[in-house]
């Protein structure tokens, strides 16, 4: 059901009685999938376009899982603010790195742990991360459907 970019995310998690937020989640797919394997507890699912949201409705809704993840509009992290959750992970994955770099900008005191995955730009997120004082903790590479990440 994931694509091997978002399963490569998901391993990198420790679960445990977590909240996570997955921006730009598009379909609702790894919010899912982190529910249904005990990886998490609860998942905003964020995306700024309202149509991919309603897909990532539609599909919690089909695995009955309206309780453990909140769909939100919202551009990039602007709801953490109203939220009452700590964050232990956030997941951007399938955005642009000036987009990234973008909502990192707008990081949170409430967010732990970040987890990328970028396929553009990626000395310039590097040295973004590098500019900001934020410690990376694991790099790789891999490719999924010809694209490199």
């Amino acid at each position: 059901m994931l694509s091997k970019r978002l399963k490569n995310l998901a391993d990198l998690v420790i679960a445990g009685d977590f909240v996570a937020i997955d921006v730009g989640t598009d379909h609702g797919l790894l919010p899912i999938h982190l529910i249904k394997n005990q990886i998490v507890k609860k998942v905003y699912a964020a995306d700024i376009n309202s149509e991919p949201l309603k897909s990532a409705h539609k599909n919690i809704k089909k695995h009955h899982l309206e309780q453990q993840i909140i769909p939100v509009l919202s551009d990039g992290l602007a709801f953490v603010q109203d939220i009452d959750d700590e964050i232990e992970y956030c997941f951007i994955a399938g955005l642009g790195a000036s987009t990234i770099k973008e909502i990192l900008s707008n990081d949170h005191h409430k967010i732990k742990n970040y987890l990328i995955c970028a396929n553009t730009e990626i000395s310039a997120l590097r040295q973004f991360a590098n500019d900001c004082q934020y410690l990376v903790k694991y790099e790789t590479f891999f490719v999924d459907h010809k694209h490199h990440y």
